[in-house]
């Protein structure tokens, strides 16, 4: 098999198996990967804070039905309110509520101690030069995105 195209399906393997991690690590606060993802996305804005759903959805690179599929199953577990746009109807705002406001801190914990267990045996170089790796592989993406013009997300 060509290494590119290995390289590629390890990429697909790997992040496969990190949210299978995630989904485990995060069982027992009742929060999947993704889920986490958009609570973590929300929260940097603080407590009492709107977030229009347009955004969260542009700057996760999520499609609107998989995000009202998230917002809503979060909803449903009191982890967010979604509230309708006074002014503009067809505008979704969401703010997370007062339970994941207190869970924030044992989220970021559990975050931070699963980051560091995937990269206990890398050292600061590695670490730079993979995030310098995977931005250009990013860019390529992104360009290759344009370039057939797949503006869906």
């Amino acid at each position: 098999m060509e290494t590119k195209s290995y390289v590629m399906l390890k990429l697909k393997f790997l992040n496969d198996r990190i949210s299978l991690v995630m989904n485990s690590y995060f069982k027992d606060l009742n929060v999947t990967a993704s889920q986490m993802r958009v609570l973590s996305f929300i929260s940097r804005k603080g407590k009492g804070e709107l977030v229009p759903q347009k955004e969260v959805q542009k700057s996760l690179n999520l499609k609107h039905s998989t995000l009202n599929g998230l917002l809503n199953r979060m909803k449903e577990k009191d982890l967010l309110d979604i509230i309708q746009d006074q002014d503009d109807k067809r505008v979704n705002n969401i703010i997370i509520t007062d339970k994941t406001f207190l869970l924030r801190k044992e989220f970021f914990e559990k975050r931070k101690t699963l980051t560091e267990n995937i990269f206990n045996n890398f050292n600061e170089e590695e670490i730079i030069i993979l995030d310098t790796l995977l931005n250009k592989l990013r860019e390529n993406v992104d360009k290759f995105k344009d370039d057939i013009g797949d503006d869906k997300r």
